[in-house]
C-alpha cells in the first residue's frame, strides 16, 4: 500500500470519530458551557465534568452558601445509564458586600467540577452528557438565569487531556484542602467559635482568619469575626445567627487563612460535635452600614405614625375614632380601650414578624405585603370586613372572645372591638409602605429574630401612638362629640367605608387570580407610556443593547404604587420625556407572587414596593434608585441626569 493511501486512511479514520461537541449558552450576563477534562470517555475511568460560568465584568454568581442575599448555583445533571456523578467541588469564594449585605460568590465566574465515573463497558461511539443550571447573576441588580447544557464526547480506548484540562487543573488548586491543624468548635449562647491549634512557631505567619459556613443560618455574615491567640493556638469567634433554632453541628465550611505576604489558603472545616462552653462574646451589635439598630427603630416608629394617614388604614382609623366617642367622658374606659387596641396592633405585628422569621428559616424569599398575593387571604379578609360592616349596620352584635368572656369584658370595659380594630389596622396597613418604613423593614429581615421583633414592635407602637395619646390625656377628648343618636348614622358611614375597602380587595383579588371578564381595551392614549412586562431575559437583552430602562416594581394592592402611577407616571410631560430620550419602560407587577421579581428586589436590597430604578450605560452599569414617593419633577430630574 502506497504512502498516499495510508495517509488517506488515517484522515478517514480521524474524521469518522466524532469530536467533543458542546454548545455555549449566554443568559443573565453569564456565558455557560459544559466542559470535560478528557477528550474522550474511557470505560470505567473517572473524568472531570465541569460547568464553566463566565460572567460579564462587574457581575458575579454565588457559592453554595450565598450569605445574606442571592441564590447558590444549582446544577441538575442528566447522565447516561450506568454513569455515576460525584459531589460538586466548590472553589473558595470571595466575600462580597452588596447593598449593605454580605454574600459569598465568584466575580467573573467559576468552574464547578464533579467527577464522573463511566460504567465498565460502553456501547456506541458517543456519550451525551446533559445538565440543567439555575443561577442568579448580580452586580447592583440581580438577574436570574437558567440554561440546559449538552456535551457530546467520543468513546475512546485511552484517555487524553482536553483543551480544558489546564483550566480545570488550575481550578483544582482553588479547592479547600484538609487542614494541617486540628480544629474544634464551641458555642456559648450567641457566639460560635473555632479553635485552630496552630503551633506557636506558625502563628506569626497568620495575619487573618475568616470562616465561610456551608449553611446560611449559622453565623451573622455581616458581623466582624474576632481573632485572638490562646494557649492552644488561635481562636476565631463569630456572632451566631439567631434564626438558627436547632443545633449548629455538624459545623461545616471553609477557613480562609492569609499570611504576611497576602497569600490566601483555604482549609476544610468539619466538626461533628460543637462543644458548649463560656466565652466572652465579640463586642458591638452587628448592623448594616449606615443603619444602626436604634435608627432603624426610629424609622420603624415614624413609619408606623405615617401609616395612620394611609388610605388603607382610613376605615379602621374611623372605627378607632368611634371607639373614642363611645368612651368620651370616661377616662378609665378610654385608657383600657387604647391599651387593648395597642395590644391588638402589637400582637398582629409580632405574628407577622414570626411568619417572616419562619419563611426566612425555610430559605424563602420574603417581601413586605406578601400576604396580599394570596387569594385565600384576600377572600378571608373580605369576609371578615363584610361581617364587621354588618355589625356596624346594627344587624347583629359579635365579639372576638367566647360569648361568656365577651359578655363579661364588654360589660366592664367593652374592649374586644378595640383589639379587633388593632388587628385590622395592621392587616390593612401592610400594602401601604411608607418611605421611612421601607428602610426599617429592609433592615429587620436581614437581622436576627430578636432584632426582627424589636423593629416590628416599634412599627406597632408608631401605628398605635396617636390613639394612645388621645386615651392617655383626657383633655384631648373634649374635642370629641358626646355620644348620641348621631352615632347610629356615623356607624353606617363607617360601614360604607368598610364596603369600599372590600370592593378594593375584590379588585385586587381579580388580578391575583386573573379571573376578570375580558373586555375590549380602549385605544391607548397617545401620551401614555408604553410599558413592557418584566422578565430577566428582557432586562438582560436591554442591557446588552445599551438601552436606558425605567423599571417600576409595583402591585395592584400597593396603594402608594397606584398613587404614584396616577400622579407621576401618567403625566404628559413625563411620557413625552420617555419617548424623546428613548427610555424603555418596564413594569414588574408583583400583584401575584413572582419569584423572579422577589429575587430582583432582593438584589437591590429591597423587600417592599414601590421601587423605581433607572438603568443606563453599557450593560446597565449606571443605576439610579428613585424615592418611594415620586412626583413628575422627581422623574423628570432623574431622566435628565442621563442625557
Amino acid at each position: 500500500m502506497s504512502c498516499r493511501w495510508i495517509g488517506f486512511l488515517i484522515v478517514f479514520v480521524l474524521l469518522s470519530v466524532p469530536p467533543a461537541c458542546a454548545q455555549a449558552v449566554y443568559d443573565a450576563h453569564t456565558e455557560l458551557e459544559l466542559v470535560s477534562g478528557v477528550a474522550a470517555v474511557v470505560a470505567g475511568e473517572p473524568f472531570d465534568l465541569a460547568v464553566r460560568m463566565k460572567t460579564d465584568p462587574g457581575w458575579h454568581v454565588y457559592w453554595k452558601n450565598s450569605g445574606d442575599s442571592g441564590l447558590p448555583v444549582s446544577i441538575r445533571r442528566d447522565l447516561p445509564d450506568g454513569f455515576k456523578a460525584g459531589d460538586i467541588h466548590w472553589p473558595v469564594p470571595e466575600r462580597l458586600e452588596e447593598a449593605g449585605l454580605t454574600t459569598y460568590g465568584y466575580p467573573m465566574g467559576v468552574f464547578l467540577i464533579s467527577e464522573i465515573t463511566p460504567p465498565a463497558s460502553l456501547a456506541g461511539d458517543t456519550v451525551t452528557l446533559k445538565a440543567h443550571i439555575d443561577w442568579l447573576a448580580c452586580e447592583r441588580i440581580c438577574v436570574p438565569g437558567k440554561a440546559d447544557l449538552l456535551l457530546n464526547l467520543p468513546v475512546g480506548e485511552a484517555a487524553s487531556p482536553s483543551a480544558w484540562s489546564y483550566e480545570l487543573a488550575q481550578t483544582r488548586k482553588q479547592w479547600p484542602r484538609p487542614s494541617p491543624w486540628p480544629i474544634d468548635a464551641f458555642q456559648n449562647g450567641q457566639v460560635i467559635g473555632l479553635n485552630i491549634n496552630v503551633p506557636a512557631a506558625e502563628q506569626s505567619a497568620v495575619t487573618s482568619l475568616e470562616f465561610f459556613p456551608d449553611r446560611n443560618d449559622v453565623i451573622v455574615h455581616s458581623a466582624a469575626q474576632t481573632l485572638r491567640a490562646t494557649g492552644r493556638g488561635l481562636e476565631l469567634s463569630m456572632p451566631k445567627a439567631e434564626i438558627q433554632t436547632g443545633k449548629v453541628d455538624p459545623l461545616l465550611g471553609i477557613l480562609v487563612v492569609r499570611d504576611e505576604k497576602g497569600k490566601r489558603r483555604a482549609f476544610e472545616v468539619a466538626v461533628d460535635k460543637v462543644a458548649r462552653r463560656a466565652v466572652t462574646p465579640p463586642s458591638g451589635v452587628p448592623t448594616l452600614p449606615g443603619v444602626s439598630l436604634w435608627l432603624a427603630c426610629l424609622f420603624a416608629f415614624i413609619g408606623g405614625l405615617i401609616l395612620n394617614l394611609m388610605p388603607c388604614v382610613l376605615p379602621v382609623l374611623s372605627i378607632k375614632v368611634l371607639s373614642l366617642v363611645e368612651h368620651a367622658g370616661d377616662r378609665k374606659k378610654a385608657l383600657l380601650s387604647g391599651a387593648v387596641f395597642t395590644l391588638g396592633v402589637l400582637v398582629s405585628f409580632w405574628l407577622l414578624a414570626g411568619v417572616l422569621i419562619a419563611l426566612k428559616a425555610l430559605g424563602r424569599q420574603i417581601g413586605w405585603g406578601f400576604q396580599f398575593q394570596s387569594p385565600v387571604f384576600l377572600i378571608v379578609l373580605c369576609l371578615i370586613l363584610f361581617v364587621f360592616a354588618l355589625n356596624l349596620w346594627g344587624l347583629f352584635e359579635f365579639n372576638l372572645f367566647s360569648p361568656r368572656a365577651a359578655a363579661y369584658i364588654n360589660r366592664r370595659y367593652g374592649y374586644s372591638k378595640a383589639f379587633f380594630s388593632g388587628v385590622l389596622a395592621v392587616v390593612l396597613a401592610t400594602p401601604c409602605t411608607a418611605p421611612f418604613m421601607g428602610t426599617a423593614i429592609g433592615f429587620a429581615v436581614t437581622q436576627s429574630a430578636f432584632v426582627n421583633l424589636l423593629i416590628f414592635t416599634f412599627l406597632g407602637l408608631g401605628l398605635a401612638f396617636p390613639f394612645m395619646i388621645l386615651c392617655a390625656f383626657p383633655q384631648t377628648l373634649r374635642f370629641v362629640p358626646r355620644p348620641g343618636p348621631w352615632m347610629k348614622t356615623f356607624k353606617k358611614f363607617l360601614a360604607l367605608l368598610l364596603i369600599a375597602t372590600i370592593l378594593w380587595l375584590v379588585w385586587v383579588l381579580s388580578y391575583v387570580v386573573d379571573t376578570r371578564i375580558p373586555v375590549k381595551q380602549a385605544q391607548r392614549d397617545a401620551t401614555a407610556i408604553n410599558w413592557l412586562d418584566y422578565s430577566p431575559e428582557l432586562m438582560s437583552r436591554l442591557a446588552r443593547e445599551g438601552k436606558t430602562v425605567f423599571l417600576d416594581f409595583t402591585a395592584k394592592w400597593c396603594i402608594n404604587c397606584q398613587v404614584n402611577e396616577r400622579v407621576a407616571l401618567s403625566n404628559r410631560e413625563v411620557a413625552d420625556k420617555f419617548r424623546k430620550l428613548g427610555v424603555v419602560a418596564v413594569k414588574a407587577d408583583w400583584t401575584r407572587f413572582d419569584g423572579r421579581i422577589t429575587r430582583a428586589l432582593a438584589g437591590l436590597g429591597k423587600n417592599s414596593i414601590p421601587v423605581y430604578v433607572l438603568y443606563s450605560g453599557e450593560n446597565h452599569r449606571d443605576m439610579k434608585v428613585l424615592p418611594e414617593i415620586i412626583t413628575p419633577a422627581i422623574v423628570l430630574e432623574a431622566l435628565e441626569s442621563i442625557q
